[in-house]
């Protein structure tokens, strides 16, 4: 609507004026804006209907229109929330027209041009930022292959060593035990288990290294998860029994399919059994639960062990982490493991998260995609 006090050089001033004019009811609701103010306070949502401090920044937002009104025709300044997230200021002028106020607003000369030279200085600074950040990234992108590759080299030829040593260490544990001394065989089993702890930790290291680099290859292929997890139970049983830790399985009835890389898969489930075995007391149990939802086959993982703390959840995923909860019989963990099963899901468009309470134990749930064209 426009007044129709308005002539038609006014119409053409309010439509077509490089300022801003905002009519207003005398208790301050928006009942129109001229094009500039529109295009430079309202955005998507109109702004009739609204009160007029609605637009107004700081202090200003606190006071009614007509206390920004000034006698003798004369302006005062008030600053504007633009649609740009940047507040501009004005010389305003109020006026009264048939039971309204139409508020003018220009923008000073002066303050027009610091807030153009301002722009015009923050883009350069913003492409100048960019520019360094895009640097950084390379260079990041650069140390992270070149420590991959290190990583894959040193593990890669510390690998057969330390089998000779453990093949060694077996054979004299085997065949010459009678010829040794009371300190060899209370130590050569501890050499023994020291170089199976490096040997995990250097496949881990191959196998992040690998993963991070992207160099990961899957050979998926249509298999009913039921009966996969049930051909790898057995083993993962036997690893529970070390520690007296029961491992019951319970599942939705469905044969529904999934693409999966099934050596993989095997991998993410010992390290999340492991772990719970590892960071659980005896006599305790570890459940294994699959259902199913209309996109997805979720497969929940919780033990009865001693948990994780809140603040530790977030980055428990990151590689090299580990939290301040400690394996119960002093097992070694190698920080990687919860990394490459995170990257292992992940590669199979799955997700993975984890709750825990402290005492009570952790979770692990897992959503993979269900194939609906098999």
């Amino acid at each position: 609507m426009t007044p129709s006090a308005y002539t038609s050089l006014g119409q053409k001033l309010f439509h077509s004026s490089q300022g801003i004019c905002i009519i207003c009811t005398t208790d301050g609701t928006i009942l129109e804006l001229n094009p500039t103010a529109q295009k430079l306070l309202e955005g998507d949502a109109s702004l009739k209907g609204s009160p007029f401090q609605r637009i107004l920044f700081g202090p200003a937002a606190e006071q009614s229109i007509t206390e920004h009104r000034t006698p003798n025709g004369n302006s005062c300044r008030l600053t504007f929330c633009t649609t740009a997230l940047l507040p501009e200021t004005f010389n305003c002028f109020f006026f009264d027209v048939e039971e309204k106020i139409i508020v003018w607003g220009e923008m000073n000369v002066d303050d027009y041009s610091k807030m153009e030279a301002t722009i015009i200085r923050t883009t350069s600074q913003l492409g100048t930022l960019n520019r360094e950040i895009a640097r950084q990234n390379a260079k990041l992108e650069q140390i992270i292959g070149e420590r991959n590759k290190l990583l894959g080299i040193t593990a890669h030829d510390m690998r057969s060593p330390v089998a000779n040593i453990q093949s060694i260490i077996t054979l004299l544990l085997d065949h010459e035990s009678e010829h040794l001394g009371p300190n060899g065989k209370q130590l050569l089993p501890i050499a023994q288990q020291e170089c199976s702890s490096m040997l995990m930790l250097m496949q881990d290291l191959l196998d992040f290294s690998s993963i991070d680099a992207g160099q990961m290859r899957l050979t998926p292929v249509p298999c009913s998860l039921p009966k996969l997890i049930q051909q790898f139970l057995p083993a993962l049983r036997m690893r529970g029994h070390t520690k007296d830790i029961d491992i019951n399985y319970s599942k939705q009835d469905a044969e529904t399919l999934i693409r999966i890389d099934t050596m993989r898969f095997k991998q993410v489930l010992e390290n999340l059994i492991g772990n719970a075995i590892k960071f659980s007391k005896r006599n305790t149990t570890i459940h294994i639960t699959l259902s199913y939802d209309d996109a997805s086959s979720i497969l929940t993982i919780r033990d009865e062990g001693q948990g994780i703390a809140n603040n530790e959840l977030t980055n428990i995923f990151e590689p090299f982490t580990r939290s301040s909860t400690v394996p119960t019989e002093g097992e070694s963990s190698t920080g990687l493991g919860l990394a490459i099963v995170r990257k292992i899901i992940e590669s199979h468009n799955g997700l993975i998260s984890v709750s825990s309470v402290q005492g009570q134990g952790t979770t692990f749930t897992i959503h993979l995609p269900l194939d609906k064209h098999l």
